[in-house]
């Protein structure tokens, strides 16, 4: 039995339906996000596979082992103190607070990971108003991950 190359092996795949057969475009913010990221690189510290599954572990991971001090009411406060959002975005992908167009891509990016903006959203929320630990938001996000997954 011969041994086909990656590229051999997905030209002699059907696609289950139509939208599996068409390439998937990278958009202009994707294109951004790839630039920044490899533009900043940091070494990843979980040994999680890189899906989805995997960056939703390592989020929660991040909000209960970080040692960066809290902050309420913006992403990055002059203290070096950071919110969630802020203290994932710091401890996932090197960002320094200072950095806005960073900041913009990376929320989007952490908004693709967590499903939807609404959960960025309540994250933010349950930092700023509710005034909720890093543990306590990794906790409620393991709650939304797993009753959506069981």
């Amino acid at each position: 039995m011969r041994a086909y190359s990656p590229l051999e092996w997905l030209q002699n795949e059907e696609p289950l339906s139509e939208l599996e057969s068409k390439p998937r475009r990278n958009s202009k913010k994707d294109e951004q996000v790839g630039k920044y990221l490899h533009d900043n690189p940091k070494e990843q510290p979980f040994d999680t596979p890189f899906t989805v599954d995997g960056e939703f572990y390592q989020i929660t991971q991040i909000l209960r082992t970080t040692k960066l001090q809290q902050c309420k009411g913006s992403y990055h406060n002059d203290d070096r103190k950071f919110c969630a959002a802020g203290a994932i975005m710091h401890e996932n992908y090197s960002w320094d607070g200072n950095d806005n167009l960073g900041l913009e891509l990376l929320s989007q990016q952490l908004t693709t990971i967590l499903g939807n903006e609404a959960i960025l959203s309540r994250i933010i929320e349950l930092n700023d108003s509710d005034r909720k630990s890093f543990s306590e938001i990794a906790d409620w996000l393991e709650t939304i991950y797993l009753a959506e997954w069981t």
